[in-house]
This record gives structure tokens, sequence and C-alpha cells, in this order.
């Protein structure tokens, strides 16, 4: 049985398809891609198989986007030698 995930509201605002389309870094893109599927009520399972990622990666992308917007999902520094 597939997880049932709560859309946030702010889900519905943004046009994901033409932010993705003027997105330069394509990390980001895909990103914005899986919470628009995610808008138009796909599962997550169904968004992983399309975009080739675990369904996980996506609750992940889906809980950074709650907690920071649009610029949580850009790319956070890492570790290691700079």
């Amino acid at each position: 049985m597939p997880t049932v995930v709560q859309r946030p509201p702010q889900l519905n605002a943004p046009d994901f398809v033409a932010l993705a389309r003027s997105e330069l870094d394509g990390r980001v893109r895909l990103r914005l891609l899986a919470l628009a599927h995610l808008k138009e009520g796909k599962s997550l399972r169904e968004i992983g198989a399309m975009l080739k990622v675990h369904p996980k990666t996506v609750l992940k992308w889906l809980r950074r986007f709650r907690a920071g917007g649009i610029g949580g999902l850009a790319e956070q520094p890492g570790r290691g030698a700079k």
C-alpha cells in the first residue's frame, strides 16, 4: 500500500514546471520536477520511478521544501576540503 503524503499548502502556489525550465542547476531542476509531479497527485513511488531516484529521496526533497521553500532545494555546503 502506498504511503500517504501530506501535501503542504505552499505546494499549490508556485509553478514548478516554469521554475524548472528557468533553473540552471540540474539537481535543483530535478527536485522541482519531482514537486510538480507531487502537486499533480502522483505517489512517491511513481515519481521515484519516473525520475530514477528512490522514493525516500523524493520524500527528503519534500521535507526540504517544507522547511526552506524553493531555496531549501538548493545544494547545501558539505563537508570536506574547500
